[in-house]
């Protein structure tokens, strides 16, 4: 279906799945999707939450790798967050996550393999941690939020010989631990408002379909079989898309008669011929600084060569 749409010529911004539909479909799914270029966004299952793998002493955590040295707490914000079961509330939960999210590799580069390279994010001009055994770049946390800290009691035990801590960078390959790696960070503002939406739309199609036919209860289905169901539902899927453009169309054409109206106004009786009407649309109001270019606000606004005027000095005595 995927390539069915794709060979038509649109572009297919993300691909958006619950829990379920996360464990039904084995790693080879997220590959087809990488392949194609399509993002997914994905709500994760318990097994796939906190601490699940690593590379090179970084620690992979809901589709990011972070410093060895980052504090359990937030490692485990997640597992904690469904273990509490309400005595930790959401505003808590999203904010160890911010704060881990100091501690998450940053990306270097990318080879001509697909390979990309992260670094410690205690590094660099733009380090987001401080860490006893890094040193910190002269440009590092100016002007910036407040960085993360690692701790001495955090650290390996054998942080010497942990390469992402003694070295520039570590490599890793792009379908590595591929099905917990996702569009969004997990829990961001912007991954919470994609997903809740997308469901919701999904939810909403899944009731249409389901209003005046129960799919899901053998009793009422009108045919038996897995392959008899599918092959009814998939006219019926077919029959709502036609549905919802007829719909829009309909909208479309009610909205410039509703137009017409407005200025070729009907007389109640026939017969009756009503004065032409000289009503016009509404003209945009346009602030005088903005429609003569005076405001530094506006946009594309018209640019002016400054002059400096030197100041009257004048000499005494």
């Amino acid at each position: 279906m995927l390539d069915s749409i794709q060979s038509r010529g649109y572009d297919i911004t993300r691909l958006t799945f619950d829990m379920g539909y996360n464990h039904a479909m084995s790693g080879d799914f997220h590959k087809g999707l990488r392949e194609r270029g399509i993002p997914n966004v994905q709500e994760y299952r318990e097994e796939q939450k906190g601490i699940t793998n690593g590379v090179g002493g970084a620690k992979f955590v809901e589709g990011d790798y972070y410093c060895p040295g980052t504090a359990t707490k937030h490692l485990d914000a997640t597992v904690d967050y469904d273990k509490a079961k309400g005595a930790i509330s959401e505003r808590q939960w999203r904010d160890n996550l911010a704060e881990r999210w100091k501690f998450a590799l940053h990306l270097k580069d990318v080879k001509a393999n697909g390979k990309v390279r992260l670094s410690c994010p205690a590094l660099g001009p733009s380090a987001t941690v401080s860490c006893p055994i890094r040193d910190i770049h002269p440009r590092a946390f100016r002007g910036k939020r407040e960085p993360g800290q690692v701790l001495k009691k955090d650290l390996p035990k054998r942080w010497a010989e942990t390469a992402v801590c003694c070295q520039d960078s570590i490599t890793v390959h792009p379908d590595e631990f591929l099905t917990e790696q996702q569009k969004y960070r997990y829990g961001s503002d912007t991954w919470l408002a994609v997903y809740k939406t997308d469901r919701n739309v999904v939810e909403s199609v899944n009731n249409t379909l389901k209003s005046d036919f129960r799919v899901d209860l053998n009793s009422e289905r009108r045919m038996r079989g897995l392959a008899a169901s599918q092959y009814v539902v998939t006219f019926k899927a077919a029959a709502l898309n036609y549905k919802r453009i007829a719909d829009y169309a309909r909208a479309q054409l009610r909205k410039a008669e509703k137009e017409t109206r407005r200025y070729n106004p009907t007389p109640i009786r026939a017969g009756v011929k009503l004065p032409a009407t000289d009503i016009k649309p509404a003209e945009r109001k346009v602030r005088s600084r903005d429609r003569h270019g005076w405001s530094d606000y506006g946009r594309n606004r018209k640019k002016f060569h400054s002059v400096e005027v030197k100041p009257d000095v004048t000499s005494e005595g």
